[in-house]
C-alpha cells in the first residue's frame, strides 16, 4: 500500500503525505490509485463479516462475488490489452448468478453446454456486469453495451456463438430489472 501511495500523482494524496505524519492515508483517498486486481484482493483479505456484508448487497455469496469479480478483472485485462472479448472462451468459470437459473425470464438467457453447465463466452460475462450493475446504478441503460452486441451478430455469427440462447435472449438480458427493490448505490 505504501507503495502506491508513494507512487501516485494524484495531488490530493501527495497533499496529504506532505501535510500529515500517519503513515497511511484514509482509503477514500487511496481508492482512485488502486487497480481492480488490488481492489478483488482487499476485498478478499477482509473480515468475512465484512466480505458478507458487501455480498449481501449485490444478492449473493461471498464466493460468488469474488467469482465475478475477478472474471471481470479478466475480461478488463482482455480488452485493455487488445484481446478480442468477443472471440474468448474463458476457461475460467464464475459462478452463475441465480437469476439466469431460476427466474422465468431471465433463464432462457444463457446458452447451456449441457444440464447445469452454461456458457462461458460474451454472453456470461455480460450476464454478471448487468447483476452487478442493476445495483449500482439501476438507471443505467445499457444502450451502449447493447448496441456494440447487436454489431457483433450477423448472419455467419449467430447469437448462440456468443453464448445466448438466440437472438432474443439479448433483448431480454438488457431489458430485465434484476433487482426486486429499487435501491442502487447511485442516488438520483
Amino acid at each position: 500500500m505504501q507503495n502506491i501511495v508513494r507512487k501516485s500523482y494524484s495531488e490530493d494524496l501527495q497533499d496529504y503525505i506532505k501535510n500529515t505524519e500517519k503513515i497511511y492515508p484514509p482509503i477514500w483517498l487511496v481508492m482512485n490509485e488502486l487497480t481492480l486486481g488490488t481492489s478483488i484482493h482487499l476485498y478478499k483479505l477482509m473480515s468475512k463479516s465484512n466480505q458478507r456484508r458487501i455480498s449481501s448487497y449485490f444478492g449473493c455469496k461471498t464466493d460468488e462475488l469474488v467469482s465475478w469479480l475477478e472474471s471481470i478483472n479478466l475480461i478488463r485485462n482482455i480488452c485493455c490489452h487488445n484481446g478480442i472479448l468477443a472471440d474468448f472462451k474463458l476457461k475460467t468459470r464464475a459462478k452463475v448468478p441465480k437469476e439466469y437459473k431460476s427466474s422465468s425470464e431471465l433463464k432462457t438467457v444463457l446458452l447451456k453446454i449441457k444440464p447445469e453447465v452454461y456458457t462461458n463466452r460474451l454472453a456470461f460475462q455480460l450476464c454478471i456486469i448487468v447483476k452487478l450493475m442493476s445495483k449500482i446504478n439501476n438507471n443505467y441503460t445499457y444502450r451502449d453495451l447493447r448496441n456494440s452486441v447487436k454489431k457483433l451478430l450477423d448472419e455467419s455469427t449467430p447469437a448462440t456463438y456468443y453464448g445466448f440462447q438466440n437472438q432474443e435472449a439479448i433483448q431480454k438480458l438488457f431489458k430485465v430489472k434484476i433487482l426486486k427493490d429499487n435501491s442502487s448505490l447511485i442516488l438520483y
